[in-house]
């Protein structure tokens, strides 16, 4: 990397599922891998993120 360069993030925070709301209520109902996988492709080429960070 040159010194002068500079590398912006743009990042989201990505909710696997977490129990905030008790031991009964997740925060998705079900985990899907093929709506992960779709929801990854909208956060990179739609919102244009470039960093995940990954909760749950």
């Amino acid at each position: 990397m040159i010194d002068n360069q500079i590398n912006f993030r743009k990042g989201i925070n990505y909710d696997v599922g977490t129990f905030t709301r008790g031991k009964e209520s997740s925060s998705r109902d079900r985990f899907d891998p093929h709506i992960v996988q779709r929801e990854m492709e909208i956060i990179k080429n739609d919102l244009h993120c470039n960093a995940v960070r990954i909760s749950g």
